[in-house]
């Protein structure tokens, strides 16, 4: 019968007419062509390489044959969801894993390359001059400086003495509080600038009785800390931007206490001692090489090498405290002590460390005394780090500092 048509088990069409078979063989090709191209994106998607692909469609050929196997695969696909089980949970393939291996190079590049332009930044920025960074707050004594006598109970317990709070205010924007101990006398008086931790600040001066008649003069840190403490990355990371800003106002904030002296009659500004514990010891050396007005200068459990420190005082796993000791002695590296305490000389220095201090170890405070100049006074106690709230520090340390000012006479008549 003319027209008729049937199909072969295969899927083959078979006609009796042979003008009526290009047609349905355009459509099976077509139809293959694009079984076989959404496979291979489908193969490019999943990481499998062009063989899978064509184990998968043996008979995806140009042939009649071919392309009816490849029609018959695409109905069978269109019922199934490629690939199998099988294929999904083998192993990658070698493109793959070729990919793979390709951007953990490319990650592993990016990210040597990122720390060390870090590391140079950093360096770069802990060689920058000295000078140049301690004294960039540098500020004239401005004319809206006030004191005042307290107001509370303070005065009327240090019957032999007057205490004062003052206010400096510079040029600028710098502001100190200073409390000053003046002994009984019209004066003028020698003068010991203390510098304490930073929790006792200008406060130093009620927990000190001097035993000579000379002034002392506390100062508070141009920092606060937070109360509560930030808890937190982003927190913490802003107050600690907050205390790199402030280390940079402390050697000017002495500066403008050394003014405020020298404007006052009661103070003999000729005869200033600067006198720094634990905390201020590490900044009374970049003060006392930057200032001659300092005329003598004693350090207390003190120490050198800003590193070290860290890393002696930071308790975490290796390598971590060595890490954060270099990345702290970058940032605050124009303080570092080691580097002006030479420049202190030929001033005389006291050195009172303590044999047992966990928080200053004693190679670092050695290392100090070997770079000060002449003329240098050790003394090694038989202590850990005491503050000036522990009675060792009356009974011992400030003991030797007296003993000390007699002996130097700079603080005599």
């Amino acid at each position: 019968m003319a027209g008729a048509v049937t199909w072969t088990g295969n899927g083959a069409r078979r006609g009796n007419d042979d003008g009526e078979r290009a047609p349905f063989d355009q459509i099976a090709r077509g139809a293959a062509r694009e079984v076989r191209e959404r496979d291979l994106e489908r193969d490019r998607w999943l990481g499998y390489d062009a063989a899978v692909s064509t184990q998968q469609h043996p008979n995806a050929g140009d042939d009649a044959a071919g392309l009816a196997g490849g029609a018959s695969d695409a109905i069978a696909s269109t019922s199934s969801t490629p690939p199998s089980a099988a294929s999904t949970s083998s192993a990658p393939s070698p493109a793959r894993r070729s990919r793979l291996r390709r951007w953990l190079r490319r990650g592993a590049v990016a990210a040597a390359l990122t720390l060390a332009a870090f590391v140079a930044l950093v360096e770069v920025y802990g060689a920058r001059d000295a000078t140049r960074a301690l004294l960039a707050g540098r500020e004239a004594l401005g004319s809206s400086s006030t004191a005042r006598v307290p107001a509370d109970d303070r005065a009327e317990r240090a019957a032999d003495a007057l205490l004062v709070d003052a206010e400096l205010v510079g040029d600028g924007d710098l502001v100190v509080r200073v409390r000053l101990r003046l002994p009984p006398g019209d004066g003028p008086h020698p003068v010991v600038v203390v510098m304490g931790g930073q929790r006792t600040g200008r406060r130093v001066v009620d927990l000190v009785e001097p035993t000579r008649p000379v002034a002392l003069l506390g100062l508070d840190y141009p920092y606060t800390k937070p109360d509560p403490k930030p808890k937190g990355l982003g927190p913490n990371a802003r107050e600690g931007l907050v205390i790199h800003a402030a280390v940079w106002d402390v050697v000017p904030a002495a500066m403008l206490a050394f003014d405020w002296i020298e404007t006052r009659d009661d103070l003999d500004a000729s005869r200033i001692a600067l006198v720094g514990g634990s905390l201020g010891a590490l900044f009374a050396p970049a003060i006392a090489a930057h200032d001659e007005r300092v005329a003598a200068v004693g350090l207390l459990l003190g120490a050198g090498d800003l590193g070290g420190l860290v890393a002696a005082n930071l308790k975490a796993p290796w390598p971590l405290p060595h890490l954060a000791g270099w990345l702290a002695s970058s940032l605050v590296a124009p303080l570092e002590p080691l580097d002006h305490i030479a420049a202190i000389a030929p001033r005389p220095v006291l050195f009172v460390a303590g044999e047992g201090d966990e928080r200053m170890p004693r190679a670092l405070s050695e290392k100090l005394i070997e770079r000060c100049g002449d003329p240098k006074e050790v003394r090694w106690l038989d202590l850990g780090h005491v503050n000036v709230r522990d009675p060792e520090f009356h009974t011992q340390v400030l003991g030797e500092v007296v003993a000390w000012f007699d002996r130097v006479g700079v603080l005599g008549e």
